[in-house]
């Protein structure tokens, strides 16, 4: 199934699309039901566990006409509004080795007088990418942050250079601890297309004095879910999903899933490593080749339209809107 959390008539529910992206609302008609309290939000949906899929695939598979939506009267929000917690792993690391290899051309360009390149080179030359290659890793993402699909990302005043990042991640559906690697797919509710913005002059700033990307990738709306959470039945080969990155229709990159150094599941390992991950957890999957502008010498400008999309999930589509002075046309900053 891939299931949603969408509006419509001023009512916020949970349901399933079906293949022609109609919407079966499954809280309006399990309301009066004593399993009602299984579609309230998305939350309790995971919370409630395979019952609650179960009865929710049962309805999908012939679901009253009383109870499809048009999608032309629903808005899709985050599926999972309020995430317990959201964790971005490096699961792709070729995005970070692209921008390790270049350092002897941001030498050339920080000599010939490029700020941006100096501020990329001091980065560089702090990460220790050996090993970032040989040890799955994560920043904590604020869960207050995320946007839905169709939202406009409203950049953050402080930032001139923006980005986004082609991600997917996984949705935590069993509670755990010190998980093995056998069992670990067994706490997969689903899986999501995650956005991780990226306000990359103020990223650069925050990581050359060793303290992560901070307010480079924290702000409102900067992380974005959507368009909905696909359960693992969606999927014909989890290890080679297709993904693509989309700006103004234009194609920016075509990856898959098979460049992936580190698993989900290893990361679920990782993650309930003497600590408990609950149902509701997020873990991004780090950024694919080719994801970002900043894969292409670019940034993104007022009224760009983001298009990602990874195979039986669906796209995730947003636009950009910065203020005045805040978006040079003509900018192209260096790589990194």
């Amino acid at each position: 199934m891939r299931l949603v959390t969408f509006s419509a008539w001023s009512t916020q529910s949970v349901g399933a699309l079906l293949s022609d992206d109609r919407i079966v609302d499954l809280t309006a008609l399990t309301k009066t039901d004593p399993q009602g309290r299984w579609f309230q939000s998305m939350q309790d949906m995971i919370e409630a566990g395979p019952e609650a899929l179960r009865l929710a695939e049962e309805i999908v598979s012939d679901p009253p006409r009383s109870a499809i939506v048009p999608s032309a009267e629903a808005h899709l929000l985050a599926p999972l509004p309020k995430p317990v917690r959201m964790r971005d792993c490096n699961l792709f690391t070729e995005h970070v080795e692209r921008f390790y290899e270049r350092k002897h051309q941001l030498e050339a360009e920080a000599a010939a007088g490029s700020e941006q390149a100096a501020a990329q080179l001091a980065v560089a030359k702090r990460l220790r990418f050996d090993l970032l290659l040989k040890r799955l890793t994560y920043y904590t993402v604020d869960p207050l942050s995320v946007s839905g699909h169709d939202e406009d990302i409203h950049w953050p005043a402080y930032s001139k250079i923006a980005d986004f990042e082609l991600e997917w991640a996984v949705v935590i559906g069993n509670r755990g601890r010190d998980i093995p690697l056998e069992a670990a797919a067994d706490h997969i509710f689903g899986y999501t297309i995650f956005n991780d913005w990226s306000a990359r002059d103020e990223q650069l700033v925050h990581m050359e004095m060793g303290i992560g990307p901070a307010g480079g990738k924290d702000f409102d709306g900067a992380k974005t879910l959507g368009p909905c959470i696909a359960t693992p039945d969606e999927f014909r080969n989890l290890s080679d999903v297709r993904m693509i990155a989309r700006v103004n229709g234009e194609e920016w990159t075509n990856r898959s899933s098979r460049n992936m150094r580190f698993t989900f599941e290893q990361a679920i390992v990782e993650m309930s490593r003497s600590r408990t991950i609950y149902p509701g957890d997020i873990f991004a999957s780090g950024t694919v080749l080719g994801g970002s502008a900043v894969d292409h010498g670019r940034s993104l400008k007022d009224g760009d339209v983001v298009e990602l999309e990874v195979e039986s999930i669906g796209v995730l589509r947003n636009r950009v809107r910065m203020s005045d002075g805040q978006s040079d046309r003509s900018r192209r900053p260096e790589r990194g």
